[in-house]
């Protein structure tokens, strides 16, 4: 069974999913596997590095 859940709030990421699939510009840029294995600071800074990237080329 799988459930596909929509947050921008990073906690509630890590506390409630086992694999993450970080999206940006309709594309999967990111998939980790075992959310166990991340802190709160590598996906925001992940998220954030990506997001600035974007904006710099559109």
């Amino acid at each position: 069974m799988s459930i596909i859940m929509i947050s921008d709030e990073i906690p509630e990421i890590l506390d409630n999913c086992n694999r993450v699939l970080v999206m940006a510009g309709g594309r999967i840029i990111k998939e980790i596997e075992d959310s166990s294995g991340i802190s709160e600071e590598e996906l925001f800074d992940l998220v954030s590095r990506k997001s600035v990237l974007q904006g710099a080329a559109g």
